[in-house]
């Protein structure tokens, strides 16, 4: 975002990519620890996850809306922001305060 005279559809391109990157890694991680937890706790874990998966879906609509001038572009990103600050922020506090990730508990 930060090279000079880069236009919006190479912007958009960009971002669609990282963001696929991202949805692709996410989608394996939590695939994989979803199939290790008991069946009683798996849909409580997945409704747990879902606004972090509004942040991660939010990057690439983001590279969307650059790329074909739709859906309004950049502003998704503030969306990815505002889930991910607050995520890392909690995910930060559990590790230094009760020792371990907050989805341990």
């Amino acid at each position: 975002m930060l090279i000079p005279g880069q236009d919006r559809e190479a912007l958009g391109a960009e971002i669609l990519g990282y963001g696929l990157i991202v949805v692709g890694v996410t989608g394996t991680l939590q695939t994989n620890t979803l199939r290790r937890l008991p069946v009683e706790q798996r849909r409580r874990w997945l409704l747990r996850d879902m606004a972090y998966n509004v942040g991660v879906i939010s990057i690439p609509v983001a590279g969307l809306g650059l790329l074909f001038h739709i859906l309004g572009g950049l502003y998704w990103l503030v969306v990815a922001t505002l889930v991910f600050f607050p995520w890392a922020c909690l995910q930060a506090w559990s590790l230094l305060v009760e020792g371990g990730p907050a989805e341990t508990r």
